[in-house]
């Protein structure tokens, strides 16, 4: 991802969170309390931060109508995504999905089955192709196993993909679960 995407995400990330400022538009002060929350959202910023890249992403986000100006009842100048900002949101956050590992795991698998009709056939294969991203292992065609927590993550992919009606999500210990035990280097 080029440098300019890369702020737009981090920009777009901290819109997201809702901001305001003081000063309209491009102010100095508006760049430079947004560089603020960059860096406070993400600790190591994946793009070197200077105010003419921000002010000049800010106006291309502005432009391709992701970002809008709008003024709030308190007297400040709200920055906010619009539909279209929001939209772009999603696919990033669909992109960077991912699963937190708790340090112990409490010997639980999760089980993803699924049936999803063959006119939903390219939104099967991504849903396939995020849960082996993830970290799944494919038991069968349709039934994935997983060991750590992800409801919250699965159905962010159902709702994404418009096929939650399709796929179970069940937690359960397994007698013999030694084999996947090892795949996953897990220890009770």
């Amino acid at each position: 991802m080029a440098k300019a995407a890369k702020l737009a995400k981090c920009i777009i990330f901290v819109l997201a969170a809702g901001f305001a400022a003081q000063n309209p538009r491009f102010s100095s002060i508006l760049i430079r309390t947004l560089m603020g929350q960059i860096k406070k959202k993400f600790r190591e910023p994946p793009v070197h931060l200077d105010p003419q890249n921000i002010s000049a992403t800010l106006y291309r986000l502005k432009k391709r109508q992701i970002i809008q100006w709008r003024d709030a009842p308190d007297g400040k100048t709200a920055l906010e995504l619009t539909d279209r900002g929001r939209k772009r949101l999603l696919v990033y956050r669909f992109d960077d999905l991912a699963v937190s590992k708790p340090r112990r795991w409490d010997g639980m698998w999760r089980i993803v089955v699924f049936d999803i009709p063959e006119k939903e056939k390219l939104s099967r294969e991504i849903f396939r192709n995020k849960l082996k991203e993830i970290g799944f292992l494919q038991f069968q065609k349709s039934i994935w196993i997983y060991p750590f927590p992800c409801s919250n993550e699965i159905e962010f992919l159902g709702e994404c993909l418009g096929i939650g009606k399709y796929f179970y999500l069940f937690t359960s210990s397994l007698d013999e679960d030694r084999l996947l035990q090892k795949h996953f280097k897990l220890a009770k």
